[in-house]
């Protein structure tokens, strides 16, 4: 993951998907924990009623040969959007 290299520790890569994003995250979780990432998810964001959702993958950076760190894990906080448009915590 070239991004990685972009990021410091306790950074947050968050990358726009598809519908396929957990099925994608499941096939690269191992990938991006080689490449410095903690824990990762997806959350799934509808800005506006009636516009198709987003999902959006979040992962922590704690730094290449580390493993998952209390940087990489998630606090919370933040509004993402539900499937009604309302804004929830995250």
């Amino acid at each position: 993951v070239w991004a990685g290299g972009l990021l410091g520790r306790g950074g947050r890569l968050l990358a726009l998907k598809g519908r396929r994003a957990e099925e994608e995250l499941t096939r690269a979780r191992r990938e991006l924990h080689r490449c410095g990432f903690g824990e990762a998810r997806v959350v799934a964001v509808t800005a506006l009623p009636g516009v198709e959702t987003t999902f959006v993958v979040e992962a922590g950076f704690v730094g290449r040969g580390r493993g998952a760190g209390a940087e990489g894990r998630f606090e919370g906080g933040g509004k993402v959007g539900t499937e009604e448009g309302r804004g929830e915590e995250a």
